[in-house]
């Protein structure tokens, strides 16, 4: 009887493993593991092996496929600050790793600080009892948060005039840069013509645009595994052991979208042979550059230090905020995902294979959008994706992204 019963097991064991073989990892999880291992990455080139300092330091991740800022000399310099805007001013949450573009405004929550102390102080100033107090108190202080207040409001944020040193040129209509004869251009266009605070982008990032441009780089290639990688530990990139936020949502490995519908479906058959099976190389012309975000003369350095006291009902937009303070960047940037397991690559083909038959459908893979749902200057043809079998299992290909744009990779930030 007992020989019987083991022999019922034996025979069962194919069917186990085979079970086995097929439980399904959530795309979430899935999504968050290859983020972290590209991290690793990011986390390479950004700190060149220095540890961060935690609760100052942070470092973001970002699909390679987000496009950045465009310079170099056929770029109007207009254009260049109305796309470098965007990055430098959004503040990131500090407890999540995800670049998320849709952060709190950092000039906007700056302003508030010595707005809120100066009220503060001309409150306490218009008590006659209360003068001597005050004076002891803020002092020459008072002088400096009037400064602080008129070069922000008025200066930095002047939308209609150039105020040198504070604010800058930026053009937000849509223009198309012409890299090809390799000449300067100039807006002609003053009707899309506007002032923002100004940022910079120094480290020689004019220059670096146009070598790639006229193509005089090498060749940088990355690859990472998914191996042993934790998806929700990303304390060596300033971030928490169990991160449970990602900005403004997750980015996902691979989605489809069907005609003009805005919902996507996510791919979620990946099993848990995931992380042993699945593994990217990042390439790229000229290797990844590090590039720094400075602030104008608006700037107040250390501010939460220089203004303390706000009370727990007062207005502290900054807390828990990270402002970006560089940027890496890349060109001609193309993915390459292989999968080494038959039955994972199946279903992975498989839908992909239904994508690209879907008359204006859409498709996203590890943040490159072809068909529906791309635009602009990323916009790509669905059959531009790659697809080839191996012995055992298949590879997806995504061509380098268009010669001259450069391409968002990562980003590091330090708390307010």
């Amino acid at each position: 009887m007992k020989s019987f019963a083991i022999h019922k097991l034996v025979a069962f064991l194919p069917f186990i493993k085979a079970l086995e073989a097929q439980s399904l990892l959530s795309f979430e999880d899935a999504s968050r593991i290859a983020w972290r291992a590209y991290g690793n990455m990011v986390e390479q080139v950004m700190t060149a092996g220095q540890p961060l300092v935690k609760g100052k330091d942070f470092l973001f991740v970002t699909p390679p496929s987000t496009v950045a800022i465009r310079g170099g000399a056929p770029c109007p310099e207009a254009v260049t600050n109305n796309e470098l805007f965007p990055f430098a001013d959004s503040l990131q949450a500090g407890d999540s790793p995800l670049l998320d573009m849709a952060g709190v405004s950092y000039i906007q929550a700056l302003d508030l600080y010595p707005t809120y102390n100066a009220y503060k102080n001309q409150m306490r100033s218009a008590n006659a009892a209360l003068q001597q107090y005050s004076l002891s108190v803020y002092g020459p202080a008072f002088n400096t948060l009037a400064d602080q207040r008129t070069r922000i409001e008025t200066r930095a944020q002047e939308q209609l005039g150039l105020e040198p040193g504070y604010n800058m040129p930026a053009y937000g209509g849509n223009y198309n840069v012409q890299i090809n004869p390799f000449e300067s251009h100039e807006i002609t266009d003053q009707s899309g013509l506007c002032y923002k605070p100004l940022y910079s982008l120094t480290g020689g990032f004019e220059e670096a645009v146009d070598s790639w441009i006229n193509g005089t780089g090498g060749q940088f290639s990355y690859t990472w595994s998914m191996k042993n990688v934790n998806g929700r530990d990303w304390s060596s990139l300033g971030h928490s052991t169990s991160v449970s936020q990602y900005g403004g949502g997750l980015f996902s490995i691979l989605s489809a979208r069907k005609g003009s519908s805005t919902e996507e479906t996510q791919f979620d058959s990946w099993t848990s042979k995931f992380s042993e099976s699945v593994s990217m190389t990042l390439t790229m012309e000229g290797g990844p550059l590090i590039f720094n975000i400075q602030s104008g003369s608006w700037e107040v350095p250390s501010v939460r230090a220089s203004y303390p006291k706000i009370t727990s009902n007062g207005i502290n937009n900054l807390a828990g905020k990270v402002k970006l303070t560089k940027l890496m960047l890349g060109h001609q940037v193309s993915v390459t995902i292989r999968i080494d397991d038959t039955a994972q690559w199946k279903s992975v083909s498989q839908f992909i294979s239904d994508a690209k038959k879907n008359i204006n459908g859409g498709l996203r893979i590890f943040g490159f959008s072809f068909g529906a749902g791309s635009s602009g200057n990323v916009h790509r043809n669905i059959t531009e994706i790659q697809t080839s079998d191996h012995g055992s299992g298949g590879v997806i290909v995504i061509p380098a992204s268009t010669r001259g744009l450069p391409m968002l990779l990562g980003a590091y930030g330090k708390a307010v």
